[in-house]
């Protein structure tokens, strides 16, 4: 019986149980690197909207 559950599991189950520990261990980094990527999208990638359509 356990092996046919783990049968039914496959790869792909253990490839998103494995990214969720990984997530969770370094859920803190994430965190920390929130911020910083979001500044840089509202401030680097924001504006090229308004240069395609000062341009255009």
């Amino acid at each position: 019986m356990a092996e046919s559950k783990q049968a039914t599991h496959g790869i792909g189950y253990r490839i998103r149980r494995r990214l969720i520990k990984e997530w969770l261990l370094n859920r803190y980094l994430y965190l920390m690197a929130f911020p910083a990527v979001a500044a840089l999208f509202v401030f680097h990638y924001l504006p090229m909207f308004g240069l395609v359509m000062a341009f255009q």
